[in-house]
């Protein structure tokens, strides 16, 4: 969708990554604001629910 903290809560969710990947992702990545991943990440999960 274009938005960075969507993608990133996309890859997150479809990958199934365990916390400790999720954490390492992010940390890598640094630019991210994690209420933006968390609020992305209920809307991808409700995406993947509807479809």
């Amino acid at each position: 969708m274009g938005d960075k903290h969507f993608d990133l809560a996309y890859f997150i969710c479809a990958g199934h990554l365990s916390p400790e990947r999720e954490k390492l992702l992010l940390e890598t990545y640094e630019d991210y604001q994690e209420e933006y991943i968390l609020q992305h990440k209920i809307v991808v999960y409700y995406l993947i629910i509807l479809w």
